[in-house]
């Protein structure tokens, strides 16, 4: 109140309306406001990102980067994948081109390179059972054994999405354009 009593014998009834108005007050509006759009925000700010054949070709012109990680809300792909050696994958079909989605999650990995690349190869992995082609080759050692190397390959995968939890965990959906 001391601060409301000093204004008002400063003020002259000639000033304009918003002159008359005490410091307090106006740092009362003010402070209310700033709170009230800071919870409001959330509701406001962009949703997640839904994988959908549809908004491929877009995201892709776009051109994601795991910066886009940092996402408001958990998006509906990265709730089909619970534990990293899950291979989750679908295809959806748009404008008669079909899409391979794949999903990938990277947990307990403290290195942000190496989260960010094991959640990336995880999701290619979840495309190469869905569509991908394994090559095998059968090697004889010096001492005879043998032994068979598989290589699955997969060309045309691109990551389109990631999203960061708050314990850490990265996941990432690549897709497989036709």
């Amino acid at each position: 109140m001391g601060c409301l009593k000093k204004f008002h014998r400063k003020t002259v009834a000639s000033s304009p309306w918003f002159a008359r108005v005490s410091p307090c007050y106006t740092f009362l509006m003010r402070s209310f406001l700033i709170a009230l759009l800071a919870f409001l925000m959330p509701a406001v700010r962009a949703r997640a990102w839904e994988a959908s054949a549809a908004g491929v070709a877009e995201r892709l012109r776009r051109a994601p980067s795991p910066s886009d990680s940092l996402q408001p809300a958990k998006p509906g792909w990265a709730r089909l994948i619970d534990r990293p050696e899950e291979r989750v994958h679908w295809a959806e079909t748009h404008d008669g081109k079909t899409y391979v989605f794949g999903v990938g999650l990277a947990r307990d990995i403290e290195n942000p390179a190496l989260r960010l690349a094991s959640a990336e190869a995880r999701a290619r992995a979840s495309l190469i059972e869905r569509a991908g082609e394994v090559k095998t080759d059968v090697a004889t050692l010096s001492d005879g054994q043998t032994i068979t190397i598989k290589t699955a390959v997969i060309n045309g995968a691109r990551v389109l999405d990631w999203y960061l939890d708050r314990s850490g965990d990265l996941y990432a959906l690549a897709v497989l354009e036709p």
